[in-house]
């Protein structure tokens, strides 16, 4: 081979070393552009639902996520607890509540942990009122002493014999109940009446303890719904299409947020509401974010309409409250002037009586007189009487002795 063709072979073999490296440059840049746009995707999508979805190409997206993608995703949000898939998530955020559930010590308590886990959820007034009765009546042995006394006592009244119209226990249970609740018991009491219908020589301490009973076994089956639901996208059995699984996975997974952690700022910035975005993506999560604003503005609605309702029923009770009062002022008004005129005749009455006493007092005086001297009198009578009768005795005896004498005379005269 001449000088020439070793030269030309030479750069060849150069020429190919240089098009290897520039290969080998463009791949590792594509690689990186590549992982750069997978990770922008992921901040836009969030991590894949399970270890089964794939992306356009097929490909399933689990296997992209090395440990060290893992890793980044989560260094800055929770970087003990990294997951792969928005179904670990569910799965860790739902054990974690679970295990809190059952941290607690009585029936009591694990239903004020099941309603403060389940307010966030409620989509209706009804339904946050109802979770809220529970953390207000439950949330010490103080407030469920009283709660306990006034459902006794609400079960005596209705329990007690009473005149009139016979009305039936739930009603009298109800209209007692109504006089020592400021604020309404809800499923508390519903669920003790419910006991009390069922059997009502069951004893008031085993109906309410069934009654606690029956609503932590629903709050519980809530609880378990809730995350079945967030997973299925809906309230349906199967599983809907993934959009919609991620926007309601992303709506549950945003309002555990406070409640499953510790010392959470309501502050999208926080720790754990970044792990919510990094999970379930930024478009999932501004989802949820107005799904649930768009709750809470319905709400807020059905709060101030319900709060107009309430003011009108209070404008009316209050206007019905003012007429009757009115009604008894006037009332109270002619009572006192008949008072006044029965004053008026009690005082005329009260001089006739003095008089009438103080004439009483004087027969009374002339009547005592009067007997006293009707006592000498007899008395005097009485001295008579006996003198006379001693007197009529001696003249008996006189008589006697003057028959006797006579019959002498008769006797002597009639001897001559």
């Amino acid at each position: 081979m001449s000088i020439f063709g070793k030269i030309l072979a030479v750069l060849n073999v150069l020429a190919v070393i240089g098009v290897l490296a520039l290969l080998g440059m463009n791949y590792a840049k594509r690689q990186n552009w590549e992982y750069a746009v997978f990770r922008q995707q992921l901040m836009i999508e969030g991590l894949p639902l399970d270890d089964k979805e794939a992306d356009e190409l097929q490909q399933i997206k689990v296997e992209k996520i090395g440990e060290k993608t893992r890793q980044d995703l989560f260094r800055q949000v929770s970087p003990a607890t990294p997951v792969t898939t928005q179904k670990e998530e569910l799965d860790r955020v739902q054990r974690e509540l679970n295990n809190r559930i059952q941290a607690a010590s009585d029936s009591k308590k694990k239903l004020v942990e099941l309603a403060r886990i389940l307010t966030p959820m409620a989509d209706s007034s009804e339904q946050r009122l109802r979770l809220l009765a529970y953390q207000s009546f439950l949330q010490d042995e103080n407030t469920f002493a009283a709660l306990k006394q006034r459902l006794f006592a609400a079960h005596a009244a209705a329990k007690a014999p009473r005149e009139g119209r016979a009305k039936p226990y739930e009603e009298r249970f109800h209209d007692a109940l109504a006089l020592t609740f400021s604020d309404p018991p809800g499923p508390l009491a519903e669920d003790f009446l419910a006991v009390m219908k069922a059997d009502e020589k069951t004893p008031p301490e085993t109906a309410l303890t069934q009654a606690l009973d029956t609503q932590l076994a629903q709050l519980q089956n809530e609880f378990n719904q809730m995350f079945t639901n967030a997973w299925n996208g809906g309230q349906g059995a199967q599983a809907g299409a993934p959009s919609q699984q991620k926007r309601t996975i992303a709506r549950l997974l945003f309002n555990m947020v406070e409640v499953a952690g510790t010392n959470v700022t309501p502050d999208l910035g926080d720790p754990a509401y970044r792990r919510v975005f990094v999970v379930v993506g930024v478009k999932a999560a501004l989802e949820a974010v107005n799904d649930q604003a768009g709750v809470l503005q319905a709400l807020a609605f059905e709060t101030q309409a319900e709060r107009q309702r309430e003011r009108n029923l209070f404008a009316v009770e209050h206007r019905k409250a003012i007429d009757q009062v009115l009604e008894k002022k006037t009332e109270v008004d002619q009572h006192n002037l008949l008072l006044s005129v029965k004053k008026k005749e009690k005082e005329t009455h009260d001089a006739a009586l003095a008089r009438r006493r103080e004439d009483v007092r004087v027969y009374e005086e002339q009547l005592a007189a009067e007997r006293k001297k009707t006592t000498e009198n007899l008395e005097q009578l009485r001295k008579l009487s006996d003198n006379l009768f001693a007197e009529r005795v001696k003249l008996r005896e006189n008589s006697d002795d003057n028959q006797r004498l006579e019959k002498q005379i008769r006797a002597l005269e009639s001897g001559r």
